[in-house]
This record gives structure tokens, sequence and C-alpha cells, in this order.
């Protein structure tokens, strides 16, 4: 850079500087939460609540933006608001979902880029589990349609869903109607009398619940 001094408008001197421009510690951190979240939360689910970092100085009114999410998905299975919450953007699935995840963003002042981060997010097992919270696995013959054999509950982790729903996967043996249905509220019943003398004498039902 070369700067010139003058007087009274008439040039005096020139001189010549070197400037170097130095590194500045940049850094994304995560201010809360963590880099784990547990299966079957809702969307929205909070992950980690970031905070950009200059030189170990809090930057005032950062923004933030997703850059990449690995695996793909589309949409993401995660987003970042501009105030630097990562949040999920649906209920993830420990069993069916990768459990791991990739996912970079991008820490900005005024708009302009400061740096990126990549976390990775992993996605935790729950214990889920359908329990009969009345009646049993037994039903006598001869009793009329609509019997309720059970009353089904959705747990996770110990816990009740509230306003689970319920549905029928399979029975077994196979019959056209089934021999049992499960109503959207978790009560598992039949679907005509049974008859000890000549219908099966066990039927394995499965039914799935939902939240």
């Amino acid at each position: 850079v070369t700067v010139r001094g003058l007087q009274a408008g008439r040039r005096i001197i020139d001189r010549t500087l070197t400037i170097a421009v130095t590194d500045a510690a940049e850094s994304i951190e995560i201010a809360s939460g963590g880099t784990t979240v547990r299966e079957n939360e809702p969307a929205n689910t909070a992950v980690a609540t970031l905070a950009l970092r200059i030189n170990g100085s809090a930057v005032s009114d950062p923004t933030f933006e997703l850059v990449s999410v690995s695996p793909h998905a589309n949409p993401p299975l995660f987003s970042v608001t501009t105030e630097g919450i990562l949040v999920t953007t649906r209920p993830l699935d420990f069993e069916t979902d990768p459990r791991e995840h990739i996912v970079t963003v991008r820490g900005l002042q005024a708009g302009r880029r400061i740096i990126d981060r990549t976390l990775t997010i992993a996605v935790t097992d729950a214990a889920e589990s359908i329990e009969i919270a009345s009646g049993g696995t037994t039903v006598r013959e001869n009793e009329p349609a609509n019997t309720a054999v059970a009353t089904l509950a959705l747990r996770i982790n110990g816990s009740a869903v509230s306003d689970p729903t319920f549905e029928l996967v399979s029975v077994s043996p196979h019959a056209n109607p089934p021999l049992f249905s499960v109503t959207t509220e978790g009560i598992l019943v039949t679907t005509r009398p049974l008859d000890f003398e000549t219908d099966p004498r066990e039927h394995i039902v499965t039914v799935r619940g939902l939240q």
C-alpha cells in the first residue's frame, strides 16, 4: 500500500507499507445440547445451540445456515435456524434411518461467511414397547364380535406416549377377514365369535404403535 503525504495540497513524500493479514481463531462451538438425538423425537427437536466465536470472543448477532447433510435426504433430516439452533426436520428411526449424520453449518457475521463446521450427529436408540394396559392374551370362545381382548399402551423409555395410535399389521393363521382387529385407540378386539373346536386355538397378532 503506497500512501502520499501532502502539505497545502503539495506532495511532500510517498511511502509504501507492507500490510500483513494475520489469522484469527474462528470457531463454531456448541453452546448447549450436543451431538446426539434420540430416535422418535418430534420434528423441530433441538439437537444443539451454536455460537460463533472469533479469538475466543462471541460474535454479536451472528447468523447461521445449513451447508450440507450426509447421507443425503430430500428434504434434509436436519436444519439450522438463523439463530443457530440445529433441529431435526422429522422423527428419526434408529432401526431404519442412518445412525450417523454429517452436518455442515456455516457461521456468518453481517452476512459474510466466517467459518464452516462439520458436526457428526448420532441417533440413539430408545426402548420402545407396546404393553398390555388391561385385559390379557386369552379370549373365551363364543363371545360376540368386538369383544375386547386387551387394551394396549405405547411406551418409550418407560414413559407413556401421549395420543398414540395403533394399527393391525398381521394375524396368523390367515383368515379373510382377519379374526382380530385393533382400534386406533389400541383396543384389540375379535371380529366374530371364535369356536374352540373348529377355529385355531392360537393366533399370532402383530400390531403397530405410532406417534
